[in-house]
């Protein structure tokens, strides 16, 4: 399964909101392109070596997040729905857990 962010080279960096403005700065000094600030983060797009530049490099992020997949949710049903159709093994065997 190929999932969003590996068609897209889209990112989330969680960053403090009284931040943001200073953060997306430092995310296109380090190479970000299409940035957008949103709700406890900045979307970003980067391709691998500027993504690991970030990772490395960023003073002012928390994280970077890689979605797996975007889709409108209006239900909790609908939710599980959709996460179950993540291929979990990818990410996690039977005997790792999330903590």
């Amino acid at each position: 399964m190929t999932y969003d962010y590996q068609k897209t080279s889209r990112y989330f960096a969680q960053v403090a909101d009284d931040i943001k403005d200073i953060a997306e700065e430092e995310l296109q000094s380090l190479g970000a392109v299409e940035t957008r600030q949103a709700y406890r983060g900045i979307y970003l797009t980067a391709n691998p070596k500027v993504l690991y530049s970030i990772n490395f490099h960023s003073r002012l992020i928390n994280r970077v997040l890689a979605p797996l997949m975007f889709f409108n949710c209006h239900s909790d049903r609908y939710l599980y729905k959709r996460a179950s159709e993540i291929q979990w093994e990818d990410f996690l065997n039977p005997s790792q857990t999330f903590a």
